[in-house]
């Protein structure tokens, strides 16, 4: 039985998606020092800026997910997991300026979760099948997405001066 050792900094995070599990990895010594359950079949994985939140998107296997985990990595425990309704899908993430930027497959969606408030505040429909993996440039003022299943990309541009963003 493995249990959690403190969680190093750098730790390499992997997930298990037939295990639903997020592995937390000693780059050091190549040890796994801890795993945390995730939601079914997570895909990818990404951390908060301060390095002490890390992220998980639940694909779902047969049935689509809808729903990301936020984990504590210094406790390396599931805090709760987002429900995304009718987001289906999500699988991009990326972390900036405090919030987390996610895609929904299903529902051809960019959104954007704030950990502080707890909720989903932001979203922007790409009409592109399979809305992938999600960019956001250094300047936080363009996010990139890979939409797979129109073979396309999408550029968004921050409204200026406002908190929007234009297509």
């Amino acid at each position: 039985i493995l249990t959690a050792a403190e969680t190093p900094s750098p730790a390499l995070l992997v997930l298990n998606k037939d295990e639903s599990s997020l592995a937390i990895i000693d780059p050091a010594s190549n040890k796994v020092v801890g795993r945390v359950p995730t939601g079914e079949a997570p895909h990818e994985v990404t951390v908060s800026s301060d390095g002490k939140l890390a992220f998980a998107s639940n694909y779902g296997a047969q049935q689509p997910g809808n729903s990301i985990s936020v984990i504590d990595l210094a406790s390396q425990k599931e805090l709760h997991r987002v429900d995304l309704g009718p987001l289906g899908r999500p699988h991009g993430l990326f972390f900036a300026d405090g919030k987390l930027y996610f895609t929904s497959e299903a529902s051809k969606n960019i959104g954007r979760y704030d950990p502080a408030a707890n909720k989903v505040d932001w979203l922007l429909g790409t009409g592109q099948n399979g809305t992938h993996m999600v960019l956001l440039s250094k300047d936080l003022n363009t996010l990139f997405t890979a939409n797979i299943g129109s073979d396309s990309i999408s550029v968004i541009e921050r409204a200026a001066g406002a908190n929007g963003w234009n297509q």
